[in-house]
């Protein structure tokens, strides 16, 4: 099995940081719409489903950006240390 190219592993966590931070940006939007909608006295029955979507997505390009961590520190591109899994959200 050939070794993962670390340029690719490093080009792959740029993207997985860059998901993230478009994640936590739509959570923190649905967030806000919701307070919105409630205040106004909509349901937001839909729109807390689809928050606990993007949580979920969000948790997953977490885990996904952990194991990008743990390849490149396997490799020697990151101390051991840097890598600390972080697949879980504060509400």
């Amino acid at each position: 099995m050939a070794m993962p190219d670390r340029s690719a592993e490093q080009e792959a966590l740029a993207k997985a940081e860059s998901d993230i931070a478009d994640g936590e940006r739509r959570v923190t939007d649905q967030i806000v719409l919701i307070e919105t909608l409630r205040r106004d006295g909509h349901d937001v029955s839909e729109a807390e489903k689809l928050l606990q979507t993007f949580r979920a997505t969000l948790v997953a390009w977490y885990g996904h950006r952990d194991e990008i961590l743990l390849e490149l520190a396997r490799q020697g591109a990151l101390p051991s240390t840097h890598v600390q899994p972080n697949a879980t959200m504060k509400e």
